[in-house]
């Protein structure tokens, strides 16, 4: 027997499962087929299993024992529906949320039946609309990832490791297993499965495939914080899967440069005078603190370009009284002493991403912006701080910090990219939909590859949802197929 290259393959495995993938919801949908006697195998192309969770503060999850523990009461699941029917202009599956969040608290404590600590519950720095989130107990999320990554080994599913999936094996319309390649041998490994689940990530690591399927411009997406490149996405689309809208977790950061650098958290993270391409201010920059990232993320993507407008004041009252606004482990108050030093590195590198001039109107000139709109731009912002009051976008007046002082900076932004959320259209029970809406048997999808909960903006309001989804995506697929394999 032979794959379409001709060759023949090293090695022939069999289960009743394989799984493409080993982060957050191969992990939870491997457990769970195991605990209702399904064989399993779960290929995964890093040495290490976990994935995406590594990055996660916490996940979802409403009605738990812990939340009852900390005196909160559970919210109506039709009050966290509505939200996001809300959120998205009523374009989100409202039954897929429905069965979620009336899910979530059993997947809480399936979780913590599994070895996952959790450390409290709130309503995520302030942010989120119901008090929901499960902190980890470290608060990143590297304790649940071999919390989850010791269940699956000791649950018995077998792990290929270091083993790159390549294609889907279809026949007579049906999936039947795929063809993987061993990373360290080069042997060609064929795994005959009664079904496969397709859960490795998204795509943010693969910029041809991440600018075709949310339509933003790779070149400004220069970094990245996994290695996930869509293989999952691109087996499922050659299989006959139908495409569906794709949301991305991003961060906005100097062009080029990785967030979680002073010069970034200096800047970019914090609510300064922001502008566009034309040299005007477009929102309040307190947005993102408010609505978190996902939000600011959209209307700066409405720009062809923003930069962040700072001053030598601003630098000096960041390095004195440390960040406004935090990112992951990052808080308001931690220090930043090195942001002017990583200030003018930058600028005189003259690498387009960090300008610096003794004057507005030389900075301008320096980035490229409108001189006379920048000037203009920058003294109506003044006028505004001055005023205590933002009466053309509503930020907030402690976040109104003026542009006076040289010398000035303008910093040219880019997005580094989390993940991608979306892209595989599935059924309710995971099932992996071809365009007539009709689903491909044997093939199922999870986690962020096939996430429709958001459409094309990930809602940080309900913090913890991706995370949470995962586990729920996870779990269901694996059960569906366990039921029907019976």
């Amino acid at each position: 027997m032979k794959d379409i290259t001709g060759r023949k393959p090293d090695e022939i495995m069999t289960a009743d499962i394989a799984i493409i993938g080993g982060g957050a919801s191969g992990l939870c949908a491997a457990i769970e087929a195991r605990g209702r006697g399904a064989d399993v195998v779960i290929i995964e192309k890093r040495p290490t299993l976990g994935g995406n969770i590594s990055m996660t503060e916490g996940m979802f999850g409403n009605g738990s024992a812990l939340q009852k523990e900390a005196g909160i009461e559970p919210v109506p699941a039709a009050d966290i529906v509505e939200e996001e029917l809300i959120y998205t202009n009523y374009r989100c599956s409202a039954a897929l949320w429905l069965d979620y969040v009336n899910k979530s608290a059993e997947n809480i404590k399936w979780m913590m039946d599994h070895g996952v600590k959790y450390s409290g519950v709130s309503n995520y720095r302030d942010i989120s609309s119901f008090p929901c989130f499960h902190w980890w107990e470290d608060r990143i999320g590297g304790t649940a990832s071999k919390a989850l990554s010791a269940a699956a080994e000791a649950s018995g599913a077998r792990i290929r490791r270091n083993t790159r999936a390549l294609e889907l094996i279809k026949e007579d319309g049906k999936v039947t297993g795929l063809f993987a390649e061993d990373l360290k041998t080069g042997e060609l490994i064929r795994v005959d499965a009664k079904a496969v689940i397709v859960c490795t990530g998204g795509s943010s690591a693969n910029a041809e495939l991440f600018q075709k399927l949310t339509g933003y411009d790779a070149s400004l997406a220069k970094g990245k914080m996994s290695d996930n490149t869509g293989d999952g996405i691109v087996m499922a689309l050659s299989a006959g899967a139908a495409q569906t809208s794709t949301a991305f977790l991003g961060k906005m950061t100097p062009v080029g440069y990785p967030p979680v650098t002073q010069l970034a958290l200096g800047t970019c993270f914090q609510p300064l005078l922001l502008v566009n391409e034309e040299g005007v201010r477009f929102v309040a920059e307190d947005l993102q603190m408010k609505k978190l990232t996902a939000l600011s993320n959209n209307a700066m993507m409405a720009q062809k370009a923003t930069y962040v407008i700072l001053d030598s004041g601003n630098v000096d009252m960041l390095v004195k009284n440390g960040i406004i606004n935090g990112f992951l482990s990052f808080y308001k108050g931690d220090p930043v002493p090195k942001l002017r030093e990583e200030l003018d590195a930058a600028a005189d590198k003259n690498d387009g991403a960090v300008f610096r001039a003794d004057s507005v109107r030389e900075l301008a000139e320096a980035a490229g912006l409108p001189a006379d709109r920048l000037c203009a731009t920058v003294e109506r912002y003044n006028a505004l701080c001055a005023a205590g009051k933002d009466e053309d976008y509503k930020k907030d007046a402690d976040h109104l910090f003026p542009v006076e002082k040289a010398p000035f900076y303008a910093i040219r932004q880019g997005m580094e990219i989390l993940t991608t959320i979306g892209a595989i259209d599935v059924d309710l029970d995971n099932r992996v939909l071809d365009a007539k809406g009709n689903p491909i048997k044997g093939l199922y999808a999870t986690g962020v590859d096939a996430c429709k909960l958001y459409k094309e903006t990930y809602n940080y309001q309900m913090s913890g949802g991706m995370i949470g989804y995962c586990v729920y995506s996870g779990r269901h697929a694996a059960a569906h197929i366990v039921e029907n394999l019976k």
